[in-house]
């Protein structure tokens, strides 16, 4: 009797997946209206600032820096926006301030010359914030600095440690 159900359930299975093959490619993908990959198009680059310390790190999280080049607090860097590469900065996620950026805001920087440059990222040195840092940099997103920005945020951190006294 358990072998009757075990067998009724298995052609069950069979007829349901020969008919969703059968119906696989006819479905059309349908863009739904709240998706943000399709309202928004997707920034040319990213940027991490390096806020924390490089102190009781991870070993993971140190090779992660090293091979972003990232040696010393206050570093920025800015790089095409590839996922892997984002994928290594969201690793990074609880020990510096990042943001998809515009080419057009990357124009408008002024850094001068970069500690380390290739073809896919820019490794900059700054200066601590004038002022300091409006929240905390111990937390997370609302009630500190660190993880994700938006663009506008981020360019006026980034500003503050640029400018000239």
């Amino acid at each position: 009797m358990v072998k009757d159900n075990l067998n009724k359930e298995m052609a069950k299975g069979k007829a349901k997946a020969v008919k969703e093959k059968s119906t696989k490619g006819t479905t059309k993908s349908i863009k739904k209206p709240g998706n943000p990959s399709s309202s928004s198009p997707q920034k040319e680059y990213v940027a991490f600032i390096l806020v924390r310390g490089l102190l009781n790190v991870t070993p993971e999280k140190k090779y992660t820096l090293k091979s972003l080049k990232l040696k010393r607090k206050h570093s920025l860097l800015i790089a095409k926006n590839t996922s892997d590469l984002t994928g290594m900065i969201r690793s990074l996620n609880e020990m510096g301030v990042w943001a998809e950026l515009s080419k057009e805001a990357i124009d408008n920087l002024k850094l001068g010359t970069p500690e380390y440059s290739s073809d896919l990222l820019s490794v900059y040195n700054l200066s601590p914030p004038r002022h300091g840092f409006k929240k905390t940099i111990k937390r997370g997103s609302p009630k500190g600095i660190l993880g994700k920005k938006n663009e506008e945020s981020f360019l006026e951190l980034l500003n503050r440690m640029i400018e000239k006294k």
